[in-house]
């Protein structure tokens, strides 16, 4: 059994038409959720059950960087797209773990659309504090497809 370090998964995102990924930095966790309404009816046949459309999100902790690079995300530049009520590409993906012999996204990849919804600042003074951020994202359309719009 092999198993994938949790340092090794990455929530990206992009604003359509770049081609260039940002990655959220510096980050602690995070965590990638799908649902989906199972409608069940009792019939003289039985209990009929019908799922619908998968609904997606994810969330994440991560220390600020102030100074990240051009394909580092950080607190500014959530807020930015929040304001902006941007909609963007995302991926939540394993990188590569040659050592394991695994290639990106052998262990999960998921894609699709979205907006950041909600982006919380933290700061604590204590002598292992550092300033903090909580975001949240939730998916439009379908996991694992691209719109082309």
């Amino acid at each position: 059994m092999s198993e994938i370090s949790g340092k090794l998964i990455n929530f990206k995102y992009r604003v359509n038409p770049s081609v260039d990924w940002i990655t959220i930095v510096c980050t602690e966790d995070t965590s990638f959720t799908i649902n989906v309404d199972i409608a069940t009816k009792e019939t003289n046949c039985g209990i009929k059950a019908a799922p619908g459309i998968p609904s997606f999100s994810a969330s994440g902790n991560a220390v600020q960087n102030v100074e990240p690079t051009a394909s580092e995300g950080n607190y500014q530049d959530i807020k930015a797209l929040i304001i902006a009520g941007t909609k963007v590409e995302f991926q939540y993906i394993s990188a590569a773990d040659a050592a394991q012999g695994f290639t990106e996204g052998e262990a999960i990849n998921n894609y699709g659309n979205g907006y950041f919804g909600e982006v919380v600042a933290n700061a604590a003074a204590s002598s292992d504090g550092f300033l903090s951020f909580s975001w949240n994202f939730t998916g439009v359309g379908t996991l694992d497809d691209y719109d082309e719009s």
